[in-house]
């Protein structure tokens, strides 16, 4: 970026006087009431003043309050606490004494509230596992499952870690069980949890087989198997989504336990489980799959996968080899073998132990694996075969071999592997790894954590220090993932840029283009990454990852509370001061563990990496999960008392993606075109919105989160240009082991760049202005670390008094129509209290200012009465003239509003449109021809700038001006089509950034009364535009410790909460959301073909002609020539096309497939979600 004219302009003593004439600087506005002390992360009004210095270190000097410093400087007081506060901490279960002890909740906020994930206590190994107290749980809202799942969303395969109080295991997800809110309800659906109480582990031989010769891992006894914890699920039924696929999964079919017992009706999966598995020493790693067929008894009930009684014929999931016996799919429906023989666990676990009869002579430690798999009756899967002289252990098929034997035949392992970690651009001169973790020959500090597979089953994505793919023809296999290569090679993958969008996205006429980081630096190809806990979605669309996980130790807390959770014991550490020692600063230090910034990367992102800020990235601060202490840490962040949080990153992520929007409580909340849920083991539910990262003409998309740079190796010289741009640097040691105790010594020293979202660039077919790197806070302004300060997430504090944030990019002229957003929470001063019949007026307060010198600004008044308003004003830099709008009561101090201003050139004037709340408020003519409030005036020979806040008193001199004082959040400019700027579509857009939806306020005749309605009206009058027509209706916002980003509210409203899930049962009341008509969205029917949406302005603001992607061009908006549950292409929030394996009971309307299948578009075109 440029620098800015300030920068560049010394500062003229007249203009300190504007500072002083006034406004005061320190007094604080009316605040709403402080949360509730329940609450665990608020413990104090907004109060005294603290200081910087007392939660952070700092490197360089205060920034000046009179912008004669605004450069790499730090504001030497904390922002005033945020009005809208949020459980920061992950819900955790403490040390519970026996099993029979009841299952509590913390932070103590949380209970009654909502129940984590999993919902039991598995701390009783093999018995059932505690459940949660109903008292407790009846009206909770449940977290969803975070570990990898099946591609329907309803089977899924967690733990194996040794030691731990279960092994891998499969348990199925029942939807059925929640309501609105994800919440239970016992009075309605009975006392039952999404997931089964209790299910089998895994046997080690499903997935292991130590048979020499059959792996690498050595295992001396039963408990000396590798840990199974890195695993993920696999199948190639990505296809089955759509109609006309093949892989279907699942599949209708029958078992039973004997021969002689009855058949069981439930669904069938062939999936396969991924491991990177380890060794029991921790020193090699090897690379396993094991191809499974399960059957899951009462499929699609709210009981699936629930033991029916005692005993293993009355299992609620039975785990097969795949195909066992031979058998094969079969339609109409598939009967499996009796499972008892299949059944593992009845081989002796005893015969495995140290000591059995089975020891090596003289090693009672160590099993004589061959002896015992050729010897032993109940493990006889292998004999003897002599060839030239040589003996040989092949498998036995005689009849009366176990049938559990051919899980081993089911299983594949890697050998040596190829990893490209040179860093060069060049596929195939990698060197080799054997999985031994150290340096000699063909050993590597290398891993194989969390992998994650596409839903077709060719395509592994391994954190092995950093993300690196594989990809293979085979399916699930993974002997077959043999060559690993960072993932910024995948545009120029031949194998892989042919078949996932995400590569795909990247091949331009024929040309590969590199990925791009946050700050849009392309990322060379080869380059690696610190990159983790990645999840892939189903058809290889988009990359999820934690982008942070080299912490670093810029703050440090107060107090640490250290509770022992294997003990009923508690400790406290406290600190008066800065930590002093290196012992203490690595004591006190919150950021001591990986997995945060989550990130997408791919198609919908047009290749560059946006990090979210949502509950998935809920603090960048770690805490420390080095030991056996759940760690409380208070930090000094904000005015008054210090905040608490147990803070913990997002290392298992999951999204059901559309598979589930056949349940209306399934549904995502927010108003948005392109949603998806998402939950993490931060113990969280979110929501992931694409919109603005798929919108062609999004020019500032502004989080209020640090951009991280990705172009360089955090493996290289640059590595301290790796870590988030939050203005910490470290000043010591960029390569020390943070997580483990050592000090890299990070101080705050420079300008924070916060990252622009806004993914355009002509070069990938979006046909918008060029958008800014990242938006630079100046005057001493700090990224926040914790997920507070905004509506969404986090905010920026700007101190009034010379904090801005300005962003420089390229002159382009031809964009004359401009639509902006933001949230706002006003915290200026208020003005003296004037004698009876006059008015009191705060300095204008600048919201933007422009390189034209035009700017708007907000102004706080107040008549002799007592009685406040606000009011906007502006100032056209071409013209010299000025405006006021009075707002009257809609601003309140302390309180987020969202302000939304049009800019746009009609019949050859300039306009202005205002927006309050997503509301449009007012509108002028601010110029008789096109001039003024211009985002792309020429100012720097072809380079321009704008800012969030004054740049200063230098720019038109004389000028009572004062920067924005408050938190501001999520800053939305968008370049606009032209035409659009008088198209209802803008106007909803605007509504939905302002989380709302466009309600019909129009009086009809015999129309039902709703108090909701006529609150909406009444609000409406306060709106010279808008009045008694329509207005925004909002999502209530305000402080909450529901595990979600946003309250919980589902039926408070008349449209918001219903924009994506059932409308309302009374029709008058339905008829009123106007969403659908405003983005002119076309009524869908299963029977007729997908109407021509071309000329449609809403869906062309993200696809174009020129994108890369069929997806994303206009031929996806043609009329379709197939009935709709025929066509392929389907929107991202639509339900699939068909499912497959038994029918739910309540899919009244339906299509029955030949492939076993059902359709869907019939019952939910004309009937609600269940």
């Amino acid at each position: 970026m440029h620098p800015h004219p300030a920068s560049r302009i010394p500062w003229r003593a007249s203009a300190l006087a504007l500072l002083c004439i006034n406004v005061a600087c320190d007094s604080l506005p009316a605040a709403e009431p402080s949360p509730p002390s329940s609450l665990a992360t608020s413990e104090a009004r907004l109060d005294p003043p603290t200081q910087f210095s007392e939660v952070a270190f700092v490197g360089t000097a205060a920034c000046s309050n009179d912008y004669s410093r605004i450069d790499n400087c730090y504001n030497a007081e904390n922002p005033q606490r945020p009005s809208i506060f949020r459980e920061l901490s992950a819900a955790w279960r403490p040390y519970r004494a026996s099993s029979t002890t009841p299952l509590s909740v913390r932070p103590s906020a949380l209970t009654n509230v909502m129940q984590p994930f999993p919902p039991f206590e598995y701390d009783n190994g093999w018995n059932t596992p505690r459940t949660p107290e109903s008292a407790n749980a009846s009206q909770a809202i449940q977290v969803l499952p975070f570990n990898r799942g099946s591609n329907d969303g309803r089977l899924f395969v967690r733990g194996g870690c040794r030691g731990c109080g279960e092994g891998s295991l499969l348990y199925t997800f029942r939807p059925e069980l929640l309501g609105e809110d994800f919440r239970y309800d016992f009075a309605q659906k009975g006392t039952a949890y999404v997931q089964p109480g209790w299910q089998p582990g895994l046997h080690p031989f499903v997935a292991f087989n130590p048979m020499p010769g059959y792996s690498r891992l050595a295992a001396k006894n039963n408990g000396d198997f590798p840990d199974m914890l890195h695993s993920t699920m696999c199948e190639d039924s990505v296809s089955s989504l759509n109609a006309g696929g093949r892989g279907r999964n699942p599949l209708a079919c029958r078992a039973r336990y004997e021969a002689t017992s009855p058949w069981v009706s439930g669904d069938c999966y062939d999936i396969s489980l991924v491991y990177g598995m380890v060794a029991s020493d921790g020193k090699r790693w090897e690379l396993r799959s094991t191809a499974l067929t399960v059957f899951v008894r009462n499929a699609k009930r709210a009981m699936a996968g629930d033991n029916v009684g005692g005993g293993t014929a009355n299992w609620g999931l039975w785990v097969y080899p795949r195909n066992p016996e031979g058998e094969v799919k079969s339609l109409p429906t598939w009967d499996l073998p009796p499972f008892r023989p299949f059944n593992v666990h009845d081989s002796n676990w005893g015969d495995m132990s140290t000591g059995s009869a089975y020891s090596v002579p003289g090693a009672p430690d160590t099993i004589d694996w061959i002896r015992l798999f050729t010897q032993n009756a109940s493990f006889q899967c292998y004999v003897p075969k002599k060839i030239f002289g040589f003996t040989y252990y092949v498998r036995n098929t005689a009849a009366t071999a176990p049938k559990w034997c051919q899980f081993f035949d089911r299983q594949s392992f890697a050998g040596d592997l190829k990893v490209e970690d040179d860093e060069d651009a060049v596929i195939g001169n990698g060197s080799t790894w054997n999985g031994i973790i150290g340096s000699g020959p063909d050993e590597k500090h290398l891993a194989m954590f969390e992998p994650a597979t596409s839903g077709d089953g060719r395509m592994l994505i391994l954190n092995m220090g950093g993300l690196f793919y594989a990809s293979s023809d085979a399916i699930c296999q993974a002997a077959t993932w043999s060559h690993f290569k960072p993932i910024s090679m995948m545009p120029m993958d031949p194998a892989v840029n042919t078949r996932y969008e995400l590569a795909r996205s990247q091949v331009i006429n024929g040309q590969p283009r590199n990925f791009r980081d946050t700050m849009g630096n392309p990322i060379p190809f080869g380059v690696r990454n610190q990159g983790a806990y990645a999840w892939l979605d189903r058809e290889g669309k988009n990359l999820f990852f934690a982008a942070k996980n080299n912490p670093h130790d810029g703050y440090y807390a107060r107090q640490v509370v250290r509770e022992d959770r294997s003990a009923p014991a508690s400790y406290l550490d406290q600190l008066w001061s800065a930590p002093t020692s290196d012992a203490d600063r690595a004591r006190f230090n919150p950021d001591r563990a990986p997995a945060q910034a989550i990130s997408v990367l791919g198609a919908w992102t047009h290749g560059k990496a946006v990090i979210l800020d949502n509950g998935m990235s809920i603090t960048d601060l770690g805490g420390n999960s080095e030991d056996r202490y759940q760690r409380t840490y208070s930090l000094r962040l904000y005015a008054g008392a210090d905040l608490s949080l147990s803070p913990k990153g997002s290392s298992q992520l999951f999204s059901f993606e559309n598979q589930l929007n056949t349940f209306n409580a399934l549904r995502p909340t927010l108003p948005f075109d392109v949603v998806w849920n998402f939950q993490s083991n931060t113990q969280r539910n979110s929501e992931v919105a694409f919109d603005d990262y798929l919108n062609k003409r999004a020019f500032v998309v502004a989080h209020m989160n640090a951009a991280m740079r990705m172009d360089v190796s955090p493996e290289g010289p640059l590595r301290a240009e790796t870590f988030p741009q939050d203005g910490f640097m470290p000043t010591r040691n960029a390569w020390a082991y943070v997580r483990g105790g050592d000090i890299a010594d990070f101080q705050f020293m420079r300008n924070p760049l916060a990252q622009n979202a806004a993914t355009g660039s002509p070069l990938f077919g979006t046909d918008g202005p060029q958008p800014p790197g990242s938006v630079r806070l100046r005057g001493g302004a700090r990224i926040e670390p914790v997920a507070l300060g905004g509506v969404s997430g986090k905010g920026v504090w700007l101190d009034g008094r010379n904090d801005f944030m300005d962003m420089g990019y390229p002159v382009d002229g031809s964009r004359r129509d401009w639509l902006f957003g933001i949230w706002l929470d006003s915290r200026m001063d208020a003005p003296f209290v004037p004698r009876p019949g006059a008015v009191s007026r705060t300095v204008p307060r600048t919201l933007f200012y422009f390189s034209d010198n035009s700017w708007v600004g907000l102004v706080q008044a107040v008549d002799g009465y007592s009685n406040t308003w606000h009011e906007l004003t502006g100032y056209n830099g071409q013209t010299g003239s000025t405006f006021t709008v009075n707002l009257g009561s809609l601003v309140q101090p302390g309180k987020y509003f969202h302000f939304g201003m049009k800019v746009y050139t009609l019949a050859g004037q300039r306009k202005l449109t205002f927006y309050i709340n997503g509301t449009a408020h007012s509108s002028l003519t601010v110029a008789p021809y096109d001039v003024g409030f211009d985002p792309m005036y020429n100012s720097m020979n072809g380079w321009t700038w704008m800012t969030v806040g004054d740049p200063g008193p230098d720019f038109v001199r004389g000028q009572a001006r004062l920067p924005f004082q408050g938190w501001v959040d999520e800053l939305r400019i968008y370049a606009l089509s032209p035409g659009d700027s008088v198209r209802p579509w803008v106007e909803e857009l605007l509504c939905n950034q302002a989380l709302g939806t466009t309600v019909d306020l129009t009086y009809r005749p015999s129309e039902v009364y709703s108090p909701v309605l006529e609150t909406l009206r009444s609000r409406s009058f306060q709106y010279p535009l808008s009045s008694g027509r329509a207005l925004c209706e909002q999502m209530r916002l305000q402080s909450y410790v529901e595990p979600l980003d946003y309250p919980a509210q589902s039926g408070e409203h008349l449209c918001i909460d219903r924009v994506h899930k059932n409308p309302h049962s009374v029709q008058q009341w339905r008829e009123r959301c106007l969403r659908p008509s405003m983005m002119a969205m076309p009524h869908l029917e299963a029977d007729l073909p997908r109407p021509d949406t071309t000329s449609n302005a809403f869906c062309q603001s993200c696809h174009t002609s020129s994108a890369p992607l069929p997806g994303l061009r206009m031929g996806a908006l043609t009329a379709g020539g197939v009935n709709r549950y025929q066509d392929p292409r389907r929107q991202p929030m639509n339900v699939p096309a068909v499912l497959g394996g038994t029918v739910p009971p309540w899919l009244l309307v339906r299509m029955d497939q030949p492939d076993g299948t059902f359709t869907l578009d019939h019952h939910f075109d004309w009937l609600n979600a269940p």
